[in-house]
């Protein structure tokens, strides 16, 4: 205790005495409390108010009609618009009253902010009264019916989901679909699932029949085939996703060449390890789905001989991207638009690509394929550059008279090999009129020749004179069935003997 006492305090410090303090009072802190929350509601009204998110007029038929159902002229879909009409995104779009104070939800700007989502290519934010607008009617320049329901009740959009938003566009499943209220917290997850909903992607290929109608069945298909069973480099899924945006006619698929394989593998670039390949499809006629139409129904004339053409079997025409590895999105996007434009010509296969397993027996199989098709070829080269280069001096393979001097030395050497004597012209000559007298007698022989005094068929009394019955039995070869057999001869076989 006593050391306690001695010890020294620093100057200034009081000592401590228990039940002396107290409590600050309430009414201070109230003050500092209530600005603070009237600070923030004030930054959370005015940042809602100076989003800059344009708002879509519920009178504007056009552009109601182009954000619901993406049909219209070409150009912007609203005031203020910043898409410009390229049909490349889709539409983000927040019901909000009309004039209303409320404040913007700040997950609805924060996403609306966010580069990598908003802009043309991806999507556009929008506001819209979904309560107040009407459905507009498909066809243009129809007026909006005033009976029509609202566009929530349309849509079926659930306004009592806080903030309620929907996205629009052609790759969203029915072009309108809200978005479900898990991704509503933040704008980071908004803006994932704006992506998920609105970027097209690459679907998964996985055998013949998914091949046949995800990819070969659609006018423009381009197939990634990945080097690897596993995930690919972030790269490549931006390069596709990139794809995708910029060309939205072309559907883009993806399959697992590490472990599959196509039936046209000696046609396109060589399978490495690790590398991934590109080809494009092109359909040329046919679809793989299968047309019925009910009975009584159908189109008649040409309508009816287009919908048996558009009905019938599927053909597809390719072209592989032989360009630098690893792939990149500015040589891809040329190739892609080269094919899609016609710049580049696309080959037209006779059989529709299938998967296979890849084994070592169907490699070597394609390997084999490979060598036969390089040998075929170089030996057409070989032909054909020798014909042109031979050719201009008079001597070529392609000369007529060099052709007929080969076959003269090739059928020497024969007639040496065989010891075979080559005939005279007047040997030939002679062996022909053999021939023409043997075929005149083996005409008369046979009655091939009609006789002016032939009697018709099925005359009775027709006998023939010079049939003589004598000369008939003094024939050496006639048999007379009257004759006693065996009696005398040494050829009779006695049964009782064997």
């Amino acid at each position: 205790m006593a050391n306690k006492k001695n010890q020294t305090r620093p100057p200034g410090v009081k000592a401590y005495k228990p039940g002396k303090e107290r409590p600050p009072a309430i009414d201070k802190l109230l003050k500092p409390v209530a600005a603070a929350v009237a600070a923030m509601g004030a930054y959370h009204i005015f940042r809602g108010i100076n989003t800059g998110i344009p708002r879509i007029d519920h009178d504007d038929a056009a552009a109601l009609r182009k954000i619901l159902y993406g049909t219209g002229p070409s150009g912007s879909a609203f005031a203020g618009s910043r898409g410009g009409g390229e049909g490349k995104g889709g539409m983000v779009v927040l019901c909000h009253p009309d004039g209303t104070a409320r404040p913007v939800s700040s997950v609805f700007s924060d996403a609306s902010a966010d580069s990598n989502v908003f802009g043309p290519s991806v999507a556009e934010f929008a506001l819209l009264d979904c309560e107040l607008a009407l459905t507009p009617p498909r066809e243009e320049g129809d007026s909006i019916d005033p009976n029509a329901p609202s566009i929530a009740d349309a849509f079926k959009i659930d306004t009592g989901v806080r903030p309620t938003i929907f996205v629009s566009g052609a790759s969203v499943d029915g072009y309108v679909k809200q978005v479900p209220a898990k991704h509503l917290r933040t704008g980071s997850m908004l803006v994932k699932a704006v992506r998920s909903l609105l970027e097209r992607s690459a679907v998964r290929v996985e055998n013949s029949k998914e091949l046949k109608a995800k990819c070969l069945d659609q006018k423009y298909c381009g197939l990634l085939l990945k080097g690897t069973s596993k995930a690919v480099e972030p790269y490549v899924k931006d390069m596709v996703r990139n794809l995708s945006n910029d060309f939205p006619q072309v559907q883009f698929a993806s399959i697992d060449a590490a472990s599959t394989m196509l039936s046209i593998e000696e046609a396109i670039p060589e399978f490495m390890a690790g590398q991934h390949r590109f080809i494009m499809f092109k359909k040329v006629s046919g679809t793989a789905a299968v047309i019925k139409k009910a009975e009584g129904e159908g189109a008649e004339g040409e309508e009816a001989d287009k919908e048996v053409e558009d009905s019938g079997r599927l053909i597809t025409s390719i072209r592989s991207y032989r360009g630098g590895t690893p792939l990149s999105h500015a040589y891809l996007s040329e190739f892609v638009s080269g094919t899609t434009s016609g710049t580049l010509e696309l080959k037209k296969i006779p059989a529709l690509p299938t998967v296979k397993t890849r084994t070592r027996k169907n490699e070597e199989a394609v390997q084999a394929k490979r060598r036969r098709a390089a040998e075929r070829k170089a030996k057409e080269e070989e032909q054909r550059d020798g014909g042109v280069r031979e050719g201009a001096f008079g001597t070529g393979a392609d000369n007529k008279a060099d052709r007929k001097q080969k076959r003269d030395e090739l059928r020497a050497e024969h007639y040496k090999k065989n010891d075979v004597r080559e005939r005279t012209p007047e040997e030939l000559a002679e062996m022909e009129r053999a021939r023409r007298r043997r075929m005149e007698e083996e005409a008369d022989k046979w009655n091939i020749g009609v006789e002016e005094d032939a009697p018709e068929v099925g005359d009775e009394d027709f006998v023939d004179e010079d049939l003589d019955e004598d000369m008939l039995l003094d024939s050496e070869d006639a048999v007379d069935l009257d004759e006693d057999w065996g009696s005398d001869g040494d050829d009779d076989i006695d049964l009782d003997e064997m």
